[in-house]
């Protein structure tokens, strides 16, 4: 008994500092049951609970521009999985830096988005984004936008095979060579809630 006490205790610490709520280790699973074919399930860590350690929600990233190299991996960042590792994600990355711009809509049944908030800090980030309320990007949508030093820009992630909310801020830039972000990814799939707890 004192043993279980204890494990419940020290769980109880880590998901309060992350955040979180004590429950099961972080599960990436998406839920079928959630969301229509066509958007995609809503993607939140621990089957509907937010119980994913900081690790799942808040971080730091390099991408090296696509344009000039060959590496896909270097120049991805999949939020979901807070990978750069194309066995992890499938290949299936949200955000990519090519030349000076990042892409999103990489895959085919990918409709998602992305603006340019301006310099605003991560925490300061709306909980949801009208695309036609801000400039369209490289060809006249909003799947290709020019990096900015400082800017924070918003990503809402729909395809087929999930759905979910997450910001980055570049925080160090080599114009069309390389690009360093901190990011976030909201604790629920359809608006952008900071993880609070998880921010320095």
């Amino acid at each position: 008994m004192k043993f279980f006490a204890i494990t419940f205790f020290a769980s109880a610490l880590f998901a309060t500092a992350c955040g979180g709520v004590v429950g099961d280790a972080p599960d990436l699973a998406r839920d079928p049951s959630n969301g229509s074919a066509s958007e995609g399930a809503p993607v939140s860590a621990g089957a509907g609970r937010d119980t994913a350690p900081c690790a799942y929600l808040y971080g730091r990233a390099s991408m090296t521009s696509r344009r000039g190299h060959d590496d896909y991996a270097s120049s991805s960042f999949s939020f979901e999985y807070a990978s750069q590792d194309a066995e992890l994600t499938r290949n299936e990355f949200d955000v990519q830096y090519a030349g000076n711009l990042f892409i999103v809509n990489m895959i085919t049944d990918d409709r998602s988005f992305i603006v340019d908030l301006g310099k605003i800090a991560l925490r300061d980030v709306p909980r949801t984004v009208d695309p036609s309320e801000h400039p369209v990007g490289q060809w006249g949508e909003h799947d290709a936008i020019q990096a900015h030093l400082d800017h924070t820009y918003f990503v809402r992630s729909v395809d087929g095979a999930g759905r979910f909310v997450s910001a980055f801020r570049v925080i160090d830039l080599e114009p069309g060579r390389r690009v360093d972000i901190e990011w976030i990814r909201s604790t629920e799939a359809d608006v952008m809630v900071p993880p609070l707890a998880c921010l320095r």
